[in-house]
């Protein structure tokens, strides 16, 4: 036989409903109970079909379930694969809220489980499902209707937005010019400086021939030469030139030695 206690801060009634139908069993005794269903009911008492594990192994049992809302509620197998299960559950009201107490007793007649692993695997069993029915019989679902000058206290508190506001505002800062960046001025009894000539621009260059990527640019033309028959001929003509000169000047006929012009 084991036993667990939990203090669960909500009215008995609210425990209730998550203790004594069928399907809350399998929501809050898993792995233990997995598939469950009501097949008869008569009055305050139903015959419930459960399936599960007990120690890893599959298992079924149908139980007669005896409830007594909101304090306590039993029940019995009647047939099943466990050689005997039974449990007892009270509800008791105090000061913080629900004392549940909750008993169960098990004979699993089964070679492979030895009754200090029935007894370890019905406690966790019997933990766990204490506290998730704690867990959810605490949990309060949030009020969907709003609170009563919430909505007026939050329009109060924050500013209402108004577009036609913005855009006035907008519209005398578009209209201002804005005035160009100020320049430094000069010092007081500085002359200014005269503005600078332009530059003298240079004939343009021709465009050269184009260079071909990888090849090597032609080498420069050379200028043009005269042939060589004419340069013989202006430099026989300056020989002759200088021998035609005369002394003094060439004025005057020449004298008997010929020395130049006679003395008057």
């Amino acid at each position: 036989m084991v036993e667990a206690r939990r203090l669960i801060r909500a009215s008995a009634e609210h425990v209730f409903e998550h203790l004594g139908q069928p399907d809350q069993r399998v929501r809050y005794g898993t792995p233990l109970w997995m598939i469950g269903e009501a097949s008869e009911k008569r009055g305050a008492s139903h015959l419930a079909a459960l399936q599960g594990y007990f120690a890893g192994l599959p298992c079924e049992s149908v139980q007669r379930v005896l409830l007594r809302p909101p304090t306590s509620l039993e029940f019995v197998q009647i047939r099943g694969t466990l050689r005997a299960f039974s449990g007892h559950c009270t509800l008791r009201n105090s000061e913080d809220g629900t004392e549940v107490r909750y008993r169960l007793e098990a004979d699993p007649g089964i070679p492979m489980i030895t009754e200090d692993a029935a007894r370890q695997f019905l406690i966790q069993f019997l933990e766990r499902m204490l506290d998730r029915v704690k867990l959810a019989s605490e949990r309060k679902t949030p009020s969907r209707r709003p609170v009563r000058g919430a909505d007026e206290a939050l329009s109060t508190a924050l500013p209402i937005y108004d577009q036609s506001e913005e855009d006035a505002v907008a519209a005398p800062k578009a209209a201002v010019p804005q005035a160009p960046p100020p320049t430094a001025a000069a010092p007081a009894g500085a002359r200014p400086r005269p503005p600078a000539p332009p530059r003298p621009v240079g004939p343009a260059r021709a465009p050269g021939p184009a260079r071909t990527p990888g090849r090597p640019s032609p080498p420069p033309a050379a200028p043009p030469q005269a042939p060589a028959g004419s340069t013989d001929a202006s430099a026989a003509r300056r020989r002759r030139r200088r021998r035609r000169r005369r002394p003094g000047g060439g004025k005057g006929p020449l004298s008997a030695d010929g020395g130049g012009t006679a003395p008057a």
